[in-house]
């Protein structure tokens, strides 16, 4: 076993953590999709924010989010606009700069540890982070260490009322006229102050439970009460209302710092920090979590680059494109910046596939989009309500399968054709290859198919086995793989003869795909680490169909579909996106 990283946005989704791969592996993984926002501020005319494994998102309105390329597989924690230049921080030291929010640059701190906010006023940007790291520098390129005087890790740093507010670990809060010279306030409290902002009443500190700080000075602090249970992280200032946010999708607003009231967010997420710009209110957290309002009370949920589960992803023409439930359609040119397309439907879509001319998708009650580009989509009639779960091409015409043993022909993805299966089955994947079709499903259900028009059912050898249903199937030069529940992997040359082949787990894998020399097959991961409520998703690699290798991705809960790009590069969809690098040469 050989150690490697797995980089998510997000959406996405997903951007960089550690695992272990086999010999046989992809290489490096990165997570793009979907994220936990850690900072946001606004600057010149758009809204930034920061996120895990180097995600950045912006918008110029507060509703619609893109995803911008990072320099950085690093998290990122905050983010501020001073002396025109966006300044991002995060761990092990991480500092990015951007003059416009779209390009990023990333800058030697010359820190090892990680940075949890960064403030600017005064000509100088000030940078705390983990055992009392202070950073300043004058121009955001060239950055000078400070003594911050306590040993304690820093959360949060501000410039207001002509001075730098930092607070953090064990009821710490610092103030310095300067960014250089710093003294630790009084506060009487112990909890960690997460954040701190300024308003009309004097500033606001937040951390605890039930719980927040008020000073006039920044220096001696006092004690309030919330009347919210749940524990606060950060807080800001909207033009005559405080607003701090939290735990389980917690929001709490004061006018005064004193009486707090509870609003309505809609988001069981975490909370994690707050801005005000263009008259709107923007709230970040966790699962890409973007809430925005006008006043502070009302809110609502933004439009971000990764949201929901995608089902099906296709790579054509330098291109990758998911589709997903509620019509989600994103697409991708590097697999990293993923950029939401209108589907006009808000049908679940499962399948997708390029053909000589257009895409085709399938999803629920008989969905069928086609798109001459991936950007502009169209709905057919397909003849059915039944839900269709899958789509192949044989390089003439389309076959699409789903539930009670539907199968459609269409010549060009617009006339479609019901087609005898001879099964009452619900058929979950088809593949074409050069043997002709095969569909799988329900049962341990196996079908196949010359041309799609007449259609035979094969011995797959499970039926009698408990938990047998097939979700998916691949072609590639060893012949077919068929997957599904129970860990199982079915392999045969033509389509005919079936053999069980063992992946030594209880894994339900739902796709697979082949691509270059080896055979990937995804899912969900049933384990230890899923009682325990890390995510570690377990996709499996091989090279001929019977022997299998596994690569552990942390921080991954499920996949549901594969592609491959035309340079090796490899894109799994789900619950969360992930990108491999260039495969290495194979067998």
């Amino acid at each position: 076993m050989r150690s490697l990283r797995n980089i998510l946005f997000v959406i996405g989704l997903l951007f960089i953590n550690s695992f272990l791969a086999a010999a046989a592996g992809t290489g490096e993984w990165h997570l793009r999709a979907p994220l936990t926002f850690y900072g946001i501020t606004f600057g010149k005319t758009n809204f930034v924010a920061v996120g895990e494994h180097g995600a950045i998102f912006t918008s110029p309105d507060s509703r619609t989010w893109n995803a911008e390329k990072s320099v950085t597989n690093e998290s990122l924690r905050a983010v501020v606009y001073g002396k025109d230049t966006f300044i991002a921080v995060g761990d092990k030291g991480a500092i990015l700069t951007s003059p416009d929010s779209a390009k990023w640059t990333v800058i030697s701190s010359g820190v090892a540890d990680s940075l949890k906010g960064v403030a600017y006023g005064k000509d100088t940007f000030v940078a705390v982070g983990n055992k009392g790291r202070l950073l300043t520098s004058r121009d955001g390129a060239i950055w000078t260490a400070g003594n911050s005087g306590v040993p304690d890790g820093l959360r949060d740093v501000i410039f207001a009322d002509g001075r730098f507010i930092a607070s953090g670990e064990n009821g710490t809060i610092l103030t310095s006229k300067d960014g250089t010279d710093w003294k630790k306030g009084t506060t009487g409290v112990s909890f960690i102050i997460k954040g701190v902002t300024f308003g009309k009443a004097g500033f606001v500190a937040v951390g605890g439970q039930d719980s927040v700080l008020t000073s006039a000075d920044g220096e001696k602090w006092t004690l309030r009460k919330t009347g919210v249970s749940t524990w606060l992280g950060r807080v800001t200032f909207a033009p005559d209302i405080y607003i701090a946010v939290g735990e389980k999708g917690a929001i709490v607003t004061s006018k005064d710092g004193v009486k707090w009231s509870l609003q309505t967010s809609g988001s069981v997420a975490t909370l994690e920090s707050a801005a005000y710009g263009n008259k709107t209110s923007v709230v970040v957290g966790g699962t890409n979590t973007i809430l925005v309002s006008p006043d502070g009370s009302q809110w609502k949920e933004a439009v971000s680059a990764f949201t929901g589960v995608l089902r099906g992803v296709v790579f054509h023409n330098g291109r990758f494109t998911a589709v997903g439930d509620k019509g989600l359609i994103f697409s991708s040119v590097d697999g990293a910046v993923w950029t939401r397309v209108l589907s006009g439907t808000a049908a679940n879509l499962s399948g997708i596939v390029r053909g000589r001319d257009c895409y085709v998708a399938v999803g629920n009650k008989g969905t069928v989009l086609t798109s001459d580009d991936g950007s502009r989509w169209t709905e057919r009639k397909s003849g059915t309500t039944k839900n269709l779960r899958d789509i192949a091409y044989d390089g003439k015409g389309y076959i699409a399968v789903g539930e009670g043993g539907t199968v459609l022909a269409s010549a060009d993805g617009t006339v479609w054709t019901a087609g005898k299966s001879g099964t009452h089955l619900g058929l979950k994947g088809v593949a074409f290859g050069d043997q002709g079709y095969v569909a799988v499903g329900e049962l341990g259900t196996v079908l196949t198919s010359a041309d799609g028009s007449e259609w035979i059912a094969r011995d797959s050898g499970i039926r009698n086995v408990v938990g047998n249903t097939l979700y998916g199937v691949a072609y590639g030069p060893r012949g077919y793989v068929a997957v599904g529940e129970s860990g199982m992997l079915l392999t045969s040359e033509a389509g005919k003869d079936w053999r069980l082949t063992s992946s030594g787990t209880p894994n339900i894998f739902f796709g697979i795909t082949h691509c270059a020399d080896r055979y990937i097959a995804v899912g969900m991961s049933k384990n230890k680490e899923t009682a325990t409520k890390t995510k570690i998703n377990r996709t499996f690699v091989s090279f001929d169909g019977e022997k299998w290798s596994v690569e552990s991705i942390k921080d991954a809960e499920l996949f549901l579909a594969a592609a491959c790009s035309s340079d090796r590069r490899i894109v799994l969809v789900g619950k969360e996106i992930a990108e491999s690098d260039p495969l290495p040469e194979g067998k």
